[in-house]
C-alpha cells in the first residue's frame, strides 16, 4: 500500500479536527486520491457535530480501498468537504461510467449529512423551497400565440411561461384529418417545438384513397386488409396504439382501389428497435427505386442512379416517428418528423395499385393513409365556395393542434391576408363514432382552436373568421368504411358573404 510523503498512514485517512475552546471543532476537508501524490490543501470549516466528519472519513476509506471500489486509476480521485452550510462533493474519474459511483455515494450520504448539519441547512432548504414555490405560483403557462393568456398574466404581475409545443389551444396529438384522422395518441420524437416545424411544408392530399387504423383487427393477427408475402408479421400494441410489428424480416403489400394518381401523399407513423423499412410505390418489392425509413429517424429515397438519404441517430430508436411522402409527377419529397429528408425532382417510377413494404425485424408501422393531392385551398374555395382540408391535426378526442398542422394553417392565413375581401367560416366535423353531443362539442372546440391559432399566432384579423362545430351531422361520405370515417373527420373552410 503506498503512503503519502511525510505521513505515516495511507492516503484517504480521516481529516484532523482541532478543538476551538467553545465546544466546536475546526475540521479539514476529507480528501482521498487514487494514486495521485501530494495532499490537496486543507480548507478549514466549523462543524458543531463530529458525526459528519466521521461519516466522511468512513466514506473516504471505502473509496480509497482499491480492492473494493473502482476509483483505482492514477487519474481518479474523490474529494468530500463538509461545511455548516452544506456538503461539497467533487469527483474526477478517468472513465465517464465511473461517475455513477460518485452519484450513488452522494445519494447514500446526503440524508445523514444534512441531518448532522442541524437546523441551518433545514432553514436554508425551507427558504429555497418557499422561494421556488412563490415563483411557481407566480408563473403562468401560456401556449404559443395565446395572447389573451399572456396579457392577462402580465396584467396580474405574474411570470409568463411560453409553451412552444402548443398552439393557442395546445399542440400534441393526431389529426382532424390525416393519418389517424386526428385520432392517434401521438407521442414521438421530441420535435414538438413550433420553431422546429416552421420550415415543414408537407400538405396531405385532400381525397382519401386508402386508410387503415387496424381498429377492426385482432392483436396478434396479420391485418386482414393487407396482403401477406413473407416473414413473421403481426399486430401488436405499443403506447396504447396498434402497430404492424415485424417480428422477423418481412414483406407485405398495402392494396389500393386504383393505381396511384400523379399527385399523391402517403402518411404513417413508425418506430423500431433497429433496422429499416423499404417502401415500393411501384408495387415491386425487389425494385431498386424505393423510399426508406429507419428506426433511428433516418429516411430518404434510393434509386438505381443514386440516393438521397438522411442518416439518423441511434438515440432515436424506439421513439415514434412521423413518416410522410409527397409525390407530384416525378417530384418526390420525404419527411421524418419535422425534417424534410429528401427532395428529389427525378423520382421517375411507375405507379401501381399497391404499395410494397419490406421491413427488418424490430420495425413497426402504424396506421396508413394514402390520399390524392388536390388543388390549392384558395382555388377550390373560389370555385366551390367551400373546401375541406385534411392538414389540420389534433390529438385523439382533443382540440389540441399538432405542430405538423403548420403548413396548412399558414396557407389559410396567407389566403386571408392576400384576399382582403375574403371572410372565412371554419367548420369542425367528426365521424359518427361515439356520442353525438360529445362529437358536437369536440367539433366546436376544434374549430375554435383553429380560429385561435390563426388570430393569436398568425395575426389574422379576428373579425374575418368565424368558428362553428357541426359534429357528425354533415358527413362528406358514408361512415361505413375506414376511408369514409377518416374523410368525415375534417375541417372545412367556407366562403362567407
Amino acid at each position: 500500500m503506498a503512503r503519502n510523503k511525510g505521513e505515516g498512514k495511507r492516503r484517504g485517512t480521516r481529516a484532523h479536527d482541532t478543538e476551538l475552546g467553545d465546544g466546536t471543532r475546526r475540521c479539514a476537508s476529507v480528501n482521498t486520491e487514487g494514486k495521485r501524490r501530494g495532499a490537496t490543501p486543507k480548507r478549514p470549516c466549523l462543524a458543531r457535530d463530529v458525526q459528519p466528519a466521521a461519516l466522511a472519513s468512513r466514506a473516504a476509506r471505502r473509496i480509497s480501498d482499491r480492492g473494493r471500489h473502482p476509483f483505482n486509476r492514477s487519474d481518479d480521485y474523490f474529494t468530500l468537504s463538509i461545511y455548516p452550510c452544506g456538503v461539497l462533493l467533487m469527483a474526477h474519474v478517468g472513465r465517464i461510467r465511473h461517475t455513477m459511483y460518485a452519484v450513488a455515494l452522494a445519494a447514500m450520504l446526503a440524508p445523514d449529512l444534512v441531518a448532522a448539519q442541524g437546523g441551518l441547512l433545514g432553514r436554508a432548504r425551507r427558504r429555497i423551497e418557499e422561494n421556488a414555490g412563490r415563483r411557481v405560483e407566480r408563473a403562468v403557462d401560456c401556449a404559443m400565440g395565446d395572447q389573451t393568456c399572456i396579457d392577462k398574466a402580465q396584467a396580474e404581475g405574474k411570470q409568463v411561461k411560453i409553451d412552444s409545443t402548443r398552439a393557442a389551444s395546445g399542440q400534441d396529438g393526431a389529426a382532424a384529418a390525416g393519418v389517424a384522422a386526428g385520432e392517434s395518441s401521438g407521442g414521438s420524437t421530441g420535435s414538438g417545438s413550433n420553431a422546429i416545424w416552421s420550415n415543414y411544408d408537407f400538405v396531405p392530399g385532400t381525397r382519401t384513397i386508402f386508410f387503415e387504423d387496424y381498429k377492426n383487427d385482432q392483436v396478434g393477427d396479420f391485418p386482414r386488409r393487407y396482403e401477406f408475402v413473407s416473414g413473421n408479421v403481426e399486430l401488436a400494441t405499443y403506447r396504447d396504439r396498434t402497430w404492424v410489428r415485424f417480428v422477423s424480416t418481412g414483406k407485405m403489400y398495402v392494396p389500393l382501389p386504383a393505381v396511384l394518381p400523379q399527385r399523391y401523399t402517403l402518411e404513417f407513423d413508425f418506430w423500431g428497435s433497429a433496422g429499416e423499412c423499404w417502401i415500393f410505390p411501384t408495387g415491386v418489392l425487389d425494385g431498386s427505386n424505393r423510399i426508406e425509413f429507419g428506426a433511428n429517424s433516418s429516411g430518404g429515397i434510393a434509386m438505381s442512379t443514386g440516393e438521397a438519404i438522411y442518416r439518423g441517430a441511434s438515440e432515436q430508436e424506439n421513439l415514434i416517428h412521423l413518416g410522410r411522402v409527397m409525390v407530384d409527377g416525378n417530384y418526390a419529397k420525404v419527411y421524418v418528423n419535422a425534417r424534410r429528408v429528401a427532395n428529389v425532382p427525378n423520382f421517375n417510377v411507375e405507379r401501381a395499385n399497391r404499395i410494397g413494404f419490406y421491413c427488418d425485424a424490430g420495425m413497426a408501422i402504424g396506421g396508413v393513409r394514402v390520399a390524392e393531392g388536390g388543388r390549392k385551398l384558395y382555388d377550390a374555395l373560389a370555385a366551390d365556395g367551400r373546401v375541406a382540408t385534411q392538414g389540420v391535426y389534433f390529438d385523439t378526442g382533443s382540440d389540441r393542434i399538432r405542430p405538423e398542422s403548420a403548413p396548412t394553417l399558414r396557407e389559410i392565413a396567407t389566403m386571408i391576408t392576400e384576399h382582403p375581401e375574403l371572410k372565412l367560416g371554419i367548420e369542425g366535423h367528426t365521424d359518427n363514432v361515439g356520442q353525438a353531443p360529445a362529437n358536437l362539442d369536440l367539433s366546436r372546440r376544434r374549430a375554435e382552436a383553429v380560429k385561435t391559432y390563426l388570430v393569436g399566432t398568425l395575426r389574422v384579423d379576428a373579425t374575418r373568421v368565424t368558428a362553428t362545430g357541426l359534429g357528425s351531422t354533415k358527413p362528406a361520405q358514408p361512415n361505413a368504411t375506414p376511408e369514409g370515417r377518416q374523410t368525415n373527420r375534417r375541417v372545412e373552410l367556407v366562403k362567407l358573404p
